[in-house]
């Protein structure tokens, strides 16, 4: 099965599917129309659960036990919000992204094509996120040793992913 992950980095804008049936998954607050997205940042997730300005998301949400947490402690715009599924990934990361969950995610649920849409920070090291506008992203706003080592852990996790799942195809689409 056919599937692919919209990341928020500038790339995304080129993501097209190849057939109607495809499975799309976006991350934090997709560009487009998805059929779930995967949150895991919680700054992210209080934006969702704001009571004065609160995110509308029109799709499932797959998130980890900590933001599900969050949902139900704060009770707060939850009519909004459909949590699709809890979901822990079967390897442990040094820091991981949505990207990384939802490709996980993907293959865990028997998806063996799987393209990945506006991670950027794979080729440019660029952390440039469409989710910027919404959320603070103070660690960019910081060292830029730090955004490298982000960068770096990330591109680890992609090829630890690759490395542990090689009956899956995952094709990256990024800017160069």
């Amino acid at each position: 099965m056919r599937a692919h992950v919209l990341g928020n980095g500038e790339s995304w804008v080129h993501f097209k599917k190849i057939a109607e049936s495809d499975f799309v998954i976006g991350c934090n607050k997709p560009n487009t129309d998805v059929d779930a997205t995967v949150i895991v940042d919680l700054r992210f997730f209080y934006r969702l659960l704001d009571r004065i300005e609160p995110l509308v998301l029109s799709c499932p949400i797959i998130t980890n036990e900590k933001c599900k947490k969050q949902f139900q402690a704060k009770n707060r715009n939850t009519d909004k919000i459909i949590l699709k599924e809890v979901y822990s990934p079967p390897i442990k990361f040094k820091a991981i992204s949505s990207a990384h969950i939802a490709a996980l995610w993907l293959i865990e649920n028997d998806y063996d094509e799987i393209h990945i849409w506006g991670c950027d920070s794979l080729k440019t090291n660029n952390m440039n996120s469409t989710t910027d506008t919404i959320v603070d992203p103070y660690y960019k706003n910081d060292n830029n040793q730090i955004i490298l080592k982000v960068i770096n852990n990330w591109k680890e996790n992609w090829d630890m992913i690759v490395k542990e799942y090689p009956n899956s195809s995952l094709i990256f689409h990024n800017e160069e």
